[in-house]
């Protein structure tokens, strides 16, 4: 019996997506959620209301509740118990069953875990690279190309902080990659709901969810979450049909509302772009003509001053990044070269 199990909180359309797809391998769904967000704040019982109103019949799903009010006050430790509360409730009531266990937007492929389940000896990883508001809008960034934290694992193993989720396992070879769709095709409101629910902090900006700050990444395929310091730039790469894996295929036929093929835009003015966003989220009040210009939409602001000295910030950016790459290179170097420990004090 293999189990799909993630923790839900308001993306109803992507969970029927979910349940669909995964239901050629997965016997049964059980979805957990909550009345309080991992933040601590209050919140409807989207799938308990949903699945009531709407059972389907051609799938076994099961949704259960946590309570969370003992641990308000530790946004992480409401978001591991909710983990380990989910795992629980596997090992009790199916044991000897095989399961997947991770968020809802990180959907495995189905080929991947036909490929590691009939010699599954041990909890595994499974891979599935990020998007960000659309499903082709691919992040490039390391972290997010190689995503893995959704567990593909049994109640016959020992039992594992948080099934796994953060500890350094095995990570499943298989080529068949799924997806993690984060902040699909998020309105306002509902980014902002997102975002404010999480148990990361540093996200519950105003400005991230913000309608003119969203457009503006839209148009120039950037991360709305800024990420200019990563080795991505915070560029987006954007797929066509023809790159579609087999999971992303079958979500365009679900809703091809959650794909968008904007036209190709100069890497230059998309790096500035990327850029800017990252620096208004760091802080606005240095970027405030630009901040002025995206957000509060007030175009008279875009001066050939203001132009100007953020271009210099940005050219300068630019050449620190250029240095800190090639430092960083020069360090591995002289790793292997020299084997030695002590040149781990130049970094």
């Amino acid at each position: 019996m293999l189990l799909d199990a993630f923790l839900g909180f308001n993306e109803i359309q992507l969970a029927q997506f979910r349940i669909r797809y995964l239901s050629q391998v997965v016997d049964k769904t059980i979805i957990l959620e909550s009345t309080l967000t991992h933040s601590g704040k209050p919140k409807n019982l989207y799938f308990s209301d949903y699945f009531k109103k709407n059972p389907n019949p051609e799938a076994d799903i099961e949704v259960i509740q946590v309570d969370l009010h003992p641990f308000l006050g530790n946004p992480w430790k409401l978001e591991r118990f909710s983990r380990n509360f989910l795992l629980d409730h596997l090992y009790q009531f199916y044991p000897n069953s095989s399961f997947i266990l991770s968020d809802l937007d990180e959907i495995p492929s189905v080929e991947g875990i036909k490929d590691e389940l009939f010699y599954l000896q041990h909890p595994i990883h499974l891979r599935t690279p990020t998007s960000y508001r659309y499903a082709n809008f691919i992040s490039t960034a390391r972290q997010d190309v190689n995503w893995h934290r959704a567990v593909l694992s049994s109640t016959k193993f020992e039992k594992i902080d948080s099934g796994g989720r953060f500890s350094k396992l095995p990570v499943s070879n298989s080529r068949h990659l799924g997806v993690h769709c984060t902040y699909i095709k998020s309105d306002p409101d509902g980014m902002r709901e997102k975002l404010e629910g999480f148990a990361h902090q540093e996200l519950h900006s105003e400005i991230i969810s913000d309608v003119n700050v969203l457009t503006f990444c839209n148009k120039w395929m950037i991360n709305h979450l800024g990420r200019f310091e990563m080795d991505s730039s915070g560029l987006l790469k954007v797929q066509s049909r023809s790159e579609f894996s087999k999971v992303v295929s079958e979500l365009y036929d679900f809703n091809s509302d959650w794909f968008m093929f904007p036209s190709p835009r100069n890497k230059v003015k998309r790096l500035f772009a990327s850029f800017v966003i990252s620096e208004i989220l760091r802080d606005k009040t240095i970027f405030e003509p630009f901040y002025r210009m995206i957000v509060v939409n007030k175009r008279e602001v875009d001066s050939r001053t203001a132009l100007g000295l953020n271009l210099i910030s940005f050219l300068f950016s630019l050449v620190f990044r250029v240095y800190k790459s090639l430092l960083r290179k020069a360090i591995i170097y002289l790793r292997k070269t020299f084997k030695s420990r002590a040149i781990v004090i130049f970094q």
